[in-house]
């Protein structure tokens, strides 16, 4: 990495310690200067030769499917999303439930090219066993980690802000970045999206900066990280970045009558109910497209 690359690093990252507010960076102006920000830095990679026999593949280890009772996403979806972006490797973290077994029934082997691994998100971690845990019984966070490795299988750490005084022995690893539970802390984006004609009135910059966007909840995880030092230092921890991925994230416009309008989230709850001639003058699609963050069906 060239020194003035190494430079723009570091001061993005001195930038973001300094805790600022989601709601604020959805301004034009503020998501104009990231993408700009972005294309600079991309202009200088360089691709570095590859040393030794290792290949690098690019996973995501905190993956929801519809088996999850919170993500509407189907294999397929998935799938293709992850070969866009050059994921190699997905490993499903499904929240159990009694009508599945995760392990048997996951998302397992080789699909158009993207390996896919199952997984859960229970009890405090992600686990990936080496077999069914159905059926067996683990009283306390640190017996079910001890049942998932002692078959080989693998266990990390998750949502780090609900259990920061977890001493569990043998992990493989803990998330030192969370996308959730980013979110959790931003109040006034909270608010916000509790408000339909703000909704309507950032289509256009979701449409335009998709990433620019989404990514305006980041935060530089500090208490993630700080807490990852202290555990690296009773014993080595593989530190994982979650995305903690749904299809749970978006606004379905439902037309309930001839004049108005109910906005539901991802996963078809109602969250409010709008005059129709109030989507007509936000005027919420353009030129035949639907917006990126929203779709509209009939009631």
């Amino acid at each position: 990495m060239g020194k003035k690359v190494l430079a723009l690093v570091m001061l993005c990252f001195a930038a973001s310690s300094v805790r600022s507010d989601a709601l604020a960076r959805l301004k034009p102006d503020k998501l104009e200067a990231v993408h700009q920000a972005v294309l600079a830095l991309r202009s200088k990679w360089h691709k570095l030769p590859q040393a030794g026999p290792y290949k690098d593949y690019r996973a995501n280890l905190h993956v929801h499917s519809s088996l999850s009772h919170d993500s509407r996403g189907t294999i397929e979806e998935i799938v293709a999303a992850a070969k866009k972006v050059g994921t190699s490797v997905l490993m499903f973290t499904e929240h159990p439930a009694d009508h599945y077994d995760y392990f048997r029934d996951g998302h397992r082997g080789r699909k158009d090219g993207v390996l896919l691994i199952p997984g859960a998100e229970t009890q405090g971690f992600l686990a990936f066993p080496k077999q069914s845990l159905r059926g067996l019984k683990a009283g306390s966070p640190q017996e079910f980690s001890d049942l998932v490795r002692r078959g080989n299988g693998l266990t990390f750490l998750s949502h780090l802000e609900e259990r920061m005084d977890w001493e569990i022995r043998g992990l493989t690893g803990t998330e030192i970045y969370n996308t959730h539970a980013d979110f959790k802390d931003e109040k006034n984006l909270h608010t916000a999206l509790r408000k339909p004609l703000w909704l309507l009135s950032v289509v256009d910059l979701f449409r335009k900066y998709p990433q620019e966007a989404f990514s305006a909840l980041q935060d530089y995880p500090v208490d993630y990280l700080k807490r990852w030092d202290q555990l690296c230092e009773k014993a080595p921890l593989t530190g994982i970045a979650a995305n903690d991925s749904h299809q749970n994230v978006g606004v379905v416009i439902r037309m309930i009558d001839k004049d108005k309008a109910r906005f539901e989230d991802a996963l078809g709850k109602s969250r409010f109910e709008l005059p129709l001639a109030a989507l007509e003058a936000a005027s919420i699609s353009s030129k035949g497209k639907k917006p990126a963050m929203f779709s509209s069906r009939p009631g």
